[in-house]
């Protein structure tokens, strides 16, 4: 304990927390360089990675170029959104750099806003393919190829794409929900027949497998 901190009589009342200074919107204030080497330094090795992520301002941050590749957009939509401000960033020698937590957190509220749409879509009775993919928990690529082998009636939408009815969608999901547990029938069924079902095989998993 500090010998500051030992002067402080019990029961004193702690003092009231300071809002922060207000920012331009899209900006975030940066430690400098310097304060955060400094800081680290007296974060002890056992301290907890929360408290260590001070010392690392710089390596937290994301070039639009890398927060593109996360993202999995183009460096030029990462500058329009940076420019709109719905990804908070700071400057850093001139450039526009992306905390990596705000990447995340991007990342995770834009996935929240396409689910939200798809399920919109699907109940108004069409999705894409893409909006479908979400909805059954797969990935558009897949669905692709069970389009292709012809396992999903799909359409022609009024723009030219490919869209898919809610009808038809919810039938492949049944589907889908029967080759699963047909793949567990038949992993049980090889695993009794060389006896590892009964030598491996957790008590309170098959009980979730038979019940299945």
């Amino acid at each position: 304990m500090s010998q500051t901190a030992q002067n402080i009589p019990k029961g004193t009342p702690a003092p009231p927390i300071q809002a922060p200074p207000r920012r331009k919107k899209g900006m975030k204030h940066v430690v400098p360089s310097g304060t955060a080497t400094a800081l680290s330094r007296d974060v002890p090795k056992e301290a907890p990675a929360c408290q260590v992520e001070v010392g690392k301002v710089e390596g937290s941050m994301l070039t639009a170029s890398k927060t593109a590749d996360l993202l999995e957009l183009t460096v030029e939509q990462v500058d329009r959104l940076l420019d709109e401000g719905r990804i908070p960033f700071s400057l850093v020698g001139g450039h526009r750099m992306v905390g990596f937590d705000d990447m995340v957190e991007f990342k995770f509220a834009r996935a929240r806003e396409r689910d939200a749409a798809a399920y919109e879509a699907f109940r108004n009775g069409v999705v894409t393919v893409e909006q479908a993919a979400r909805i059954l928990g797969m990935s558009a690529v897949r669905l692709a190829g069970r389009i292709e082998a012809g396992d999903v009636p799909v359409h022609q939408g009024a723009d030219g794409n490919r869209v898919l009815r809610s009808e038809d969608v919810q039938t492949f999901s049944e589907t889908l929900e029967r080759e699963n547990l047909a793949a567990v029938d038949e992993i049980i069924r090889m695993t009794e027949a060389t006896g590892a079902y009964e030598r491996q095989t957790p008590e309170f998993l098959k009980e979730y497998l038979e019940s299945l």
